[in-house]
């Protein structure tokens, strides 16, 4: 475990609209990479994750109330690719974006508490095989704990944990959406866009 437990038993705390808005904001955060890794062949998949990203915002907002997330859950099931598919980094990232969106889903649908849990350690996951990917090795634990890229993604979490503590309103989904945005870029430093 890379964060503290009182981390995780906060996350696993989070009341649903927030275990809800953090793994959407992390599932945005990871979109660039299902766009940049799967290119012209994921056009289709780019934008049903954008429009779903969306709906979940709005939802968050309590503008939307989409009537039924199965059909989007079933859709979004059908973009993730066979593991040993390609360039095994980028199938993993665009693997890890797809079911990043899918516990922001599931935290709609069933709401088990684990959403915000799995969400986290996707975009940890990615972060980490980024970095294994860039060297053209596995990263011994050490290396992980002192990894600049991968601390930035926990320092990330912290803060965006930190902020959902704020009052549910349209200003403060703004601002989530904005820290999510990431000023354009994923969290293994893809720019929005790349790909699209």
């Amino acid at each position: 475990m890379l964060f503290g437990p009182m981390f995780y038993r906060r996350i696993r705390k989070l009341r649903n609209w927030q275990q809800q808005i953090f793994a959407t904001a992390l599932a945005q955060r990871m979109l660039p990479n299902y766009a940049a890794f799967m290119g012209d062949a994921g056009g289709e998949g780019t934008r049903l994750l954008g429009e779903t990203l969306e709906q979940l915002w709005l939802y968050a907002s309590g503008i939307s109330d989409v009537p039924d997330w199965r059909p989007v859950r079933r859709s979004l099931h059908a973009l993730l690719l066979p593991e040993e598919q390609g360039d095994q980094f980028g199938v993993r990232a665009s693997n890890e974006a797809v079911k990043c969106v899918l516990a922001a889903v599931g935290s709609v649908l069933e709401h088990t508490g684990n959403e915000s849990s799995e969400a986290s350690e996707l975009s940890v996951s990615t972060v980490i095989a980024s970095q294994a990917a860039s060297l053209g090795r596995e990263m011994a634990e050490e290396e992980i704990l002192e990894n600049e890229a991968v601390q930035g993604e926990l320092d990330f979490q912290m803060e965006l944990v930190r902020r959902l503590s704020g009052h549910r309103s349209p200003e403060f989904i703004r601002s989530i959406r904005t820290l999510a945005a990431n000023e354009g870029y994923s969290n293994i430093g893809i720019p929005a866009g790349e790909g699209d």
